[in-house]
């Protein structure tokens, strides 16, 4: 059996600190995907003294509203693709090619946060879903390291 007690995100948000003063740095520029971006915005909440600036990759801030975007959207797709979101989901299968290709995103959602944060931009990665760093990886680098370099170069504390 896991000992989940320790599955917290205020215990994952401590790690983090601890890594960070672990490798000698006051601040830092935090990336986190998917999950990780409720980490990352959470320990920015916790010590924003440490974050420069936060990246967001395939973000998970709203999951309801996400969760009903997500079935507006599914109800747009083809009818092969909604089938293979509904198999794959009964089965758990996920990361099943046919369901990565029929995925729907939360865009909308996403480009409304972007929209509340001052300095904050949202980029859609072409040719990508949810792994935006497998599915189209050039392209992601590239906008993170342009964002990166605004901030670094004056843009203040800001948000992608």
């Amino acid at each position: 059996m896991t000992d989940t007690s320790l599955m917290t995100i205020p215990h994952f948000v401590r790690e983090l600190d601890s890594l960070r003063a672990a490798l000698g740095y006051d601040r830092i520029h935090l990336l986190g995907h998917s999950w990780g971006t409720i980490l990352a915005f959470e320990y920015y909440r916790a010590h924003p003294e440490h974050v420069v600036s936060l990246t967001l990759g395939s973000a998970a801030l709203d999951i309801p509203t996400w969760e009903r975007n997500a079935r507006r959207l599914v109800g747009t797709l083809s009818d092969s693709a909604q089938s293979a979101i509904r198999v794959r989901a009964a089965e758990q299968k996920f990361d099943a090619p046919d369901h990565q290709r029929a995925g729907a995103g939360g865009v909308p959602t996403i480009r409304r946060f972007a929209s509340l944060t001052p300095g904050a931009t949202a980029e859609v990665i072409p040719g990508a879903a949810h792994v935006t760093t497998w599915d189209n990886p050039e392209v992601m680098v590239r906008v993170v390291r342009r964002f990166l370099r605004k901030v670094d170069a004056g843009g203040g504390r800001a948000s992608n």
